[in-house]
Formats: C-alpha cells, structure tokens, sequence
C-alpha cells in the first residue's frame, strides 16, 4: 500500500473551486490510482472510466485540464 499526500488548503484551492466537486474528486482518485501502481502521475486512457461512475469522465477531465492541474498526454494524463 502506498500513501498520497493533499495539503489541508486543497479544498478550497482556486483551481479547485474552478473546477467544481466531481472534478476534484477525479484528481484525487487520479492521485489514487497513480500512487497505487506506482506510474510516476500519469493515469492511462484506459482508466479514466474506472476512476468515476460519472457519466462523462472525458468532460471532468477536460476541466482539470483547463485548470492546469492535468495535462493531456500520449495515452492519458499527466
């Protein structure tokens, strides 16, 4: 098991008021999902729609984008 860290200040961080609750949670299971298969950050395509049961992740990730708090890389995100 690995352990991720979020500053006490993440919840009501500009960037994450930007990008509303659903998105948010998306970087945290991002952060998750990256820290649990030890892939330096990026979360694959392939993993986007296990990470929510949203009904367009692509959107909730698009807004993280926007934010600056992805980037969009070969395959997935950053």
């Amino acid at each position: 098991m690995t352990w991720i860290k979020l500053e006490d200040t993440f919840p009501d961080h500009p960037k994450v008021l930007a990008v509303g609750e659903e998105s948010a949670w998306l970087f945290v299971l991002g952060l998750c999902y990256a820290g649990k298969h030890l892939t330096d950050g990026f979360i694959p395509d392939a993993a986007l729609a296990k990470l929510t049961t949203k009904r367009k992740p692509e959107a909730l990730a698009a807004r993280l984008v926007a934010e600056r708090m992805w980037e969009r890389a070969e395959g997935g995100w950053m």
